[in-house]
């Protein structure tokens, strides 16, 4: 009985033993699907392009950046009243930024990868000119508008929600895109 159960159990063996895929090619598959395969060289490649894309991008941004006391002055803008001197002056500074960044992101090589935040960023610069234009009351340097199609000056709150609303879009792009591409934060000035 003793050689039955015996005889039993090495059969059982054997057939398992047959069935069970071998366990040195297990380890090894399984090694392989945790390390990431190397980058192809077209992969290379167009991360070096988008890491490119972004110093430009960065640099153009920190050109349009306003310093602490401009957001300051920009926050208590009085929308409803004449510009002061100040707030004349401020508006000018930054239709003089917007206008220069503007400029250079539309000549800035689009990649697909950037393409969306690149035009978030057109849209951006557009609508700050706009508003600052407006808020100068120089409606005629608004780029691409005439006379009848201008928005009236009961208009600045609705373009001062639009920025922040487009200033939010296009930074929560950004951060994701920088996630993807393992690109540093954009440095403030």
């Amino acid at each position: 009985m003793q050689q039955f159960w015996l005889g039993l159990l090495m059969a059982i063996c054997a057939i398992f033993w047959t069935l069970v895929p071998d366990r040195t090619a297990s380890a090894e598959t399984i090694d392989s699907i945790h390390q990431p395969a190397a980058p192809t060289a077209q992969e290379q490649s167009s991360n070096e392009s988008i890491a490119e894309w972004f110093k430009a991008y960065d640099q153009i941004r920190r050109n349009a950046e306003l310093t602490l006391g401009e957001k300051l002055e920009s926050i208590n803008l009085d929308l409803k009243a004449k510009p002061s001197k100040s707030s004349a002056s401020l508006a000018k500074r930054m239709i003089s930024k917007y206008s220069a960044a503007l400029t250079t992101i539309k000549n800035l090589q689009p990649l697909p990868e950037t393409a969306e935040l690149q035009n978030g960023y057109v849209q951006y610069f557009s609508t700050a000119l706009e508003f600052f234009d407006l808020y100068l009351g120089q409606p005629e340097t608004v780029i691409g508008t005439d006379q009848c199609s201008l928005p009236s000056l009961n208009s600045l709150p609705e373009l001062r929600e639009n920025l922040e609303r487009l200033d939010k879009i296009n930074k929560g792009l950004d951060s994701v895109l920088r996630k993807k591409y393992a690109l540093p934060k954009h440095r403030h000035i």
